[in-house]
């Protein structure tokens, strides 16, 4: 009795070999699938961690920055407030040297034409007195306004 006596019996033999070889490469292919969903859910999961930490990261960053807005309103005020001081007290010296320049040119052009008429006009010591007090009192409420 021989194994292979008919074709039919070469068929049984390949159809055989074929269902033992495509079993084997399901089998393979679902334990290649399951390899790789599982370095998937690993893969998520490392993500999920990451995203966490975020999320950690910026609600503290979110409670810091909520906690200094209160703050910025009153750094708006102080700052403009330091502004304006600084801006009111240039804005007075230079005043002060325009005027006071003006004045000097004005009085020089006055003299000179005093001089020309032989006329020596001085003034009185109380007008002095006046523009000395107005000085002192500006200087004072310059440095009141500064404190």
């Amino acid at each position: 009795m021989e194994i292979f006596s008919t074709s039919h019996d070469l068929v049984n033999l390949a159809l055989t070999i074929g269902i033992i070889g495509v079993s084997a490469a399901i089998v393979y292919f679902f334990i290649v699938a399951s390899n790789f969903i599982r370095e998937l859910h690993r893969t998520i999961d490392e993500l999920n961690r990451q995203l966490e930490t975020i999320s950690q990261i910026t609600e503290s960053i979110k409670g810091k920055l909520s906690f200094m807005v209160s703050y910025w309103a009153i750094l708006e005020k102080v700052g403009s407030k330091v502004i304006d001081l600084f801006q009111n007290k240039m804005f007075s010296r230079i005043k002060d040297k325009v005027f006071h320049s003006s004045t000097k040119k004005h009085k020089k052009s006055e003299e000179e034409n005093d001089l020309d008429n032989n006329q020596i006009e001085v003034e009185p010591k109380s007008e002095t007195k006046v523009k000395t007090k107005a000085k002192i009192k500006k200087s004072k409420k310059n440095k009141t306004k500064v404190s």
